[in-house]
């Protein structure tokens, strides 16, 4: 991953959830820890600036309060199991808890404000706003006790879940579990799939509208069931002796966008994919096609786990892509490729799947093209170093960029954010720094000249930055106006 934006504050902080909206990431995160604070942080990803940090008009209760983003609106709710002041009527009946769900807007941050009783979680199911609460059959006459998935807006009853059980089936609009549920924290969902995390970290999918039921492996995976019915003969997986064996599922929590993060593994439930890490993950989004994590980071120093949370940070995950494009019969085996001082013999098929223009050449002379000489291809050994082996020597990093660039590399995307991350996290001078914002200027395909900008107006002092754009040119020109018309000067 290349690290793009970092924040030290000053206070505890913890990331709650997050969303994109255009080019505008919003972050909901409180800060202290004996009294919390609320607040809407934006931040601009086509320049990795923050724009805004707003405090949320909502009083959260520490580890009961949830928050969650959908489309553009922010649910806070405070999860009550017992009688209490804050979000509840001291008049309820004895196990009754009306809990307060303020909803915000989140460009505006004005609310409104909804009762459920006895709240459990908040879903997004089927394109529906949807809570669920916990019924006592004798507290409320006409439904069995039980967990229930309603419509947040028309309150009609979608299903039944009961936990506990014997076996895991779906029946009669029930949805049975052998095992106790973290209703609260162990409940996703994706699309028209309700998806609950077990103890023993599998995930049982129900489909809202049919009714089709499986558990999945997190650790391969794999499908352990499918359609998965009462008395099937195949009970889900019971560790040793004993039905509830470990919690593995409390280790993991929900980073947004269908994705799960503990154990140094983020787990895709969605797409059934696992990758480890070695981040401390809390959130997750996908900006440009790309996904972008937040994540906290330790200091090089060790100092103390409350500076540890103190550091903010938006990663982008970007790999190189593999292009195996087969060679037509007849082409040759061998090309040449350089300038007339430094020119290569290679394989063919060394080459043709990474770099376009190789390949788009020998296409259109259908083959017979042996030979790409340039005088603007001089570095072309840096080139095939890296294609061989993914060496990069950092202090030629932008004639590796240039003669990639040239050959219409494949990876093209790649690169450019490793000069992103090389600038931002290596030691350079403004100077230094200066020579790849020239470069990203005059060739700047994926549209990151302001990424780079402001990693640079970020990095370095305003003296020494002005100092840069005291010359008249037009790459200074367009950074000034810029600069004008983000405020930021």
């Amino acid at each position: 991953m290349f690290n793009l934006y970092d924040k030290y504050f000053g206070i505890n902080v913890s990331v709650k959830c997050s969303t994109v909206i255009d080019n505008i990431l919003y972050v909901v995160i409180t800060e202290g820890t004996e009294i919390e604070v609320v607040r809407m942080v934006t931040i601009d990803l086509s320049r990795m600036i923050e724009i805004e940090s707003e405090i949320i008009n909502y009083r959260p209760q520490g580890n009961n309060t949830h928050y969650k983003i959908f489309g553009n609106e922010l649910y806070c709710y405070t999860v009550l199991l017992t009688e209490g002041k804050h979000g509840s009527s001291n008049n309820a009946p004895i196990n009754t808890v009306l809990n307060l769900v303020t909803i915000f807007d989140i460009k505006m941050l004005t609310w409104t404000d909804r009762v459920v009783e006895n709240l459990r979680n908040i879903v997004e199911i089927g394109g529906r706003i949807c809570y669920i609460n916990y019924v006592r059959d004798d507290n409320n006459e006409g439904l069995d006790s039980g967990y229930y998935l309603c419509d947040m807006y028309r309150s009609d009853i979608i299903l039944r879940i009961i936990d506990g059980e014997d076996e895991t089936y779906f029946e009669n609009n029930v949805l049975h579990l052998s095992f106790n549920v973290n209703i609260m924290n162990g409940i996703y969902t994706s699309g028209n799939y309700l998806i609950v995390m077990t103890r023993y970290a599998t995930l049982i999918y129900l489909d809202i509208d049919n009714g089709v039921l499986f558990e999945r492996n997190m650790e391969n995976s794999k499908e352990i069931h499918t359609n998965i019915g009462k008395s099937d003969g195949s009970d889900l997986i019971v560790e040793g002796d004993f039905k509830y064996y470990v919690d593995r599922g409390s280790m993991y929590h929900d980073i947004g966008n269908g994705k799960l993060f503990g154990e140094n593994n983020i787990y895709d439930y969605v797409h059934q994919v696992k990758e480890e890490t070695n981040l401390d993950v809390v959130g997750n989004f996908v900006y440009e096609g790309h996904n972008y994590y937040i994540h906290m980071t330790m200091f090089d120093d060790y100092r103390s786990r409350s500076d540890y949370i103190k550091n903010f940070n938006i990663s982008i995950d970007i790999k190189k892509v593999e292009n195996n494009t087969p060679i037509k019969k007849g082409y040759p085996e061998y090309i040449t490729v350089g300038s007339k001082f430094e020119a290569v013999q290679m394989p063919l098929s060394f080459i043709y799947g990474k770099s376009q223009y190789i390949q788009d050449m020998v296409d259109i002379s259908e083959g017979t093209a042996t030979e790409f000489i340039n005088d603007n291809h001089e570095d072309i050994y840096l080139y095939l170093h890296y294609l061989d082996n993914g060496y990069m020597n950092m202090d030629n990093l932008d004639k590796l960029y240039k003669i990639a660039s040239l050959m219409m590399d494949t990876n093209m995307e790649y690169l450019t954010y490793l000069v992103l991350d090389h600038v931002k996290n290596f030691h350079l001078d403004i100077n230094e720094a200066w020579v790849f914002l020239e470069m990203i200027y005059n060739n700047d395909m994926f549209k990151k000249f302001d990424t780079l900008l402001y990693i640079i107006f970020k990095k370095f002092s305003r003296k020494d930055f002005l100092t840069m754009i005291a010359d008249i040119n037009q790459m200074n020109n367009d950074i000034f106006v810029d600069l004008v018309k983000t405020r930021v000067m």
